[in-house]
């Protein structure tokens, strides 16, 4: 079996994901990740445009890494600027103070797109390319999958088993 496989194998289709508008809240993408989580769905978000149901393009993704850091950030530009401190007890009062800001100010911006057809390492170059983990997959320019860096190392595991 050949190693190269096209991107359409790998894909997660749409309907694993929730979906978010850019102005819905940190704590509300957190609610919904878990119920991702509790259903075996990928923990992660699509953001869409505001147009109409129909015409939304996708602006982003909300991924587990952009939550934790997304969250933690102005808390740690902070410490940048004064040097060691205590932590205790910070990360769940960031949690709350994080809660109500909108989910455009942490999620990853589309970078990129692969097609359905390209293969495996066009992805990693895609993603390595754009500091990104998670692609758009399309088909005639029309998004019809998420494809992950988790996705293309299970295929490597795979392949490792059969050496």
């Amino acid at each position: 079996m050949p190693f190269e496989k096209p991107i359409g194998q790998f894909m997660h289709p749409l309907d694993r994901y929730g979906i978010l508008r850019p102005e819905e809240t940190i704590l509300s993408a957190l609610q919904q990740m878990r119920r991702a989580e509790e259903n075996n769905h990928p923990p992660h978000l699509i953001v869409v445009s505001n147009a109409p149901a129909g015409s939304e393009t996708i602006q982003g993704f909300v991924t587990p890494e952009d939550m934790v850091f997304g969250i933690s950030a102005p808390f740690l530009k902070g410490v940048e600027r004064t040097g060691p401190i205590f932590f205790e007890g910070l990360l769940e009062a960031e949690y709350r103070q994080a809660g109500q800001r909108a989910v455009a100010e942490i999620m990853s911006p589309v970078a990129g797109s692969i097609d359905e057809n390209e293969m495996l390492m066009e992805a990693v170059f895609l993603m390595n390319y754009h500091g990104v983990r998670v692609l758009p997959v399309t088909r005639s320019a029309e998004v019809t999958g998420i494809v992950h860096i988790e996705d293309i190392f299970k295929e490597l595991l795979e392949r490792t088993a059969r050496l």
